[in-house]
């Protein structure tokens, strides 16, 4: 009896570990799309690069698509950001999904009241994510025990991503303006390392560009600030964070004609 009672008991153990729930941080990617729902056309306002720099933010391992190993597609969480821009305020969730599609965890409101679509959507996407918690648990969903993606609607299959993706590697990684140029911003400089620039104070180095797979677009990592960037015809913009501000701040460099 004592015999048959010690295995009901491991059984019951084994049953209950095997279903515990993940918290986000538990999963080793969160992929995120080139394109959201609400926008036009793929990162326009800069808003896949916001939502991947704020969940690096957050401690999390935050990719794009093209950027994903060749791991098990439920390996990863899917991100998603939900905006809805009204008469006062435009709102946005963050939300998380998992492999099959199923929303597994939503932030809380983010609110904002500026006008210009550009500032309401960065500054809603930052306040969504003053309560978003990567140490929550992930809801129970059919992929704990299925890995069987779900039929999506034609809408959705062009956004699906693939079964696995190749890393970039760092020669197809896209090249950051030119390979010689130079571009200074005030007492900044931006100069051509390979595949991207390191960024210098005062002639001081202090961080580097560092690309991403999406072309023209790169994060910004350095000692004094850390954002996102991308080229324009003029040069370089670094929108960057700074303590007590809501929104980023642009930083326009320009080239320096050798």
């Amino acid at each position: 009896m004592r015999r048959y009672g010690l295995l009901v008991l491991l059984t019951l153990l084994f049953c209950i570990e095997g279903n515990a729930q993940k918290n986000i941080s538990d999963y080793p990617y969160v992929v995120v799309p080139a394109f959201f729902e609400f926008l036009k056309e793929p990162d326009q306002y800069q808003m896949n690069s916001l939502t991947k720099f704020l969940l690096n933010k957050e401690g999390l391992n935050a990719v794009f698509e093209t950027e994903l190993p060749n791991i098990p597609r439920c390996d990863a969480l899917w991100a998603d950001v939900e905006l809805s821009p009204g008469f006062i305020w435009t709102r946005t969730y963050v939300i998380l999904k998992d492999c099959n599609g199923n929303e597994v965890y939503r932030s809380g409101e983010g609110r904002s009241k500026f006008k210009e679509y550009k500032k309401a959507f960065q500054h809603s996407l930052r306040n969504a994510f003053e309560i978003f918690d990567p140490s929550a648990a992930v809801l129970d969903t059919a992929s704990e025990i299925s890995t069987t993606p779900k039929t999506l609607p034609a809408s959705e299959k062009e956004k699906e991503a693939p079964e696995s993706v190749t890393v970039v590697s760092s020669e197809a990684a896209p090249k950051i303006g030119s390979s010689n140029a130079t571009y200074v911003y005030g007492d900044y400089t931006l100069k051509a390392l390979e595949g991207g620039y390191s960024i210098l104070y005062k002639n001081e180095k202090i961080g580097e560009l560092v690309p991403t797979a999406r072309p023209n677009n790169f994060l910004a990592k350095t000692s004094m600030f850390n954002g996102i960037g991308y080229i324009v015809d003029q040069g370089i913009i670094i929108e960057r964070e700074v303590e007590g501000m809501v929104e980023l701040v642009p930083m326009k460099f320009e080239m320096v004609k050798n």
